[in-house]
């Protein structure tokens, strides 16, 4: 249990510190025009493409509740499990839920990802009134301006993704 909480933490404090990091080189006034994007400062008072900023100052605190939901079911399943096996090596008679493996347990690293920089653009929230974004893609095409933490919430949905792609092809590989 400790290895998959240091990955899950670990992840969640780098994307998190880095975000920021990032983060405060343009609040320091960085910017930049290029011909295909360009690195600007904005704030984003809604979600993905500004959805939901009818809610204003609502929403901080629906996304704090969201958050802190998540963290605390996918540590309580974990804990939950862990006691389960504890007590099944000292209480023979006491079975494990088979061999199924928690979400937190299988996906710590996309885990860690996805909530260490959703909780980044949570901060922007509370602290600057909305979510700091800085790149702006305008060639061909405009698209929705996004920073960091929003990269790595895909690279995250993208890995556990692939996580459970290949444990059902191993699964399945196995006759299971």
């Amino acid at each position: 249990m400790a290895k998959i909480l240091g990955v899950f933490f670990a992840a969640f404090f780098v994307v998190f510190a880095l975000d920021q990091a990032v983060k405060q080189i343009f609040l320091g006034g960085f910017s930049w025009q290029g011909e295909y994007f360009s690195l600007v400062l904005a704030y984003n008072r809604g979600v993905a493409f500004s959805m939901f900023a009818f809610l204003g100052q609502w929403l901080k605190f629906i996304q704090l509740a969201l958050i802190a939901g998540v963290c605390g079911y996918l540590l309580w399943r974990l804990k939950r499990k862990f006691d389960a096996q504890t007590a099944a090596k000292t209480e023979p008679n006491l079975s494990v839920n088979g061999e199924k493996k928690e979400i937190l347990e299988e996906h710590a690293l996309g885990a860690g990802i996805i909530l260490g920089a959703g909780s980044s653009n949570l901060l922007d929230r509370f602290v600057h009134g909305g979510v700091v974004d800085y790149v702006y893609w305008h060639k061909w095409f405009e698209f929705a301006i996004f920073n960091l933490a929003d990269v790595m919430i895909d690279v995250g949905v993208v890995l556990i993704l692939w996580q459970s792609f290949a444990a059902g092809r191993k699964g399945a590989k196995n006759g299971r």
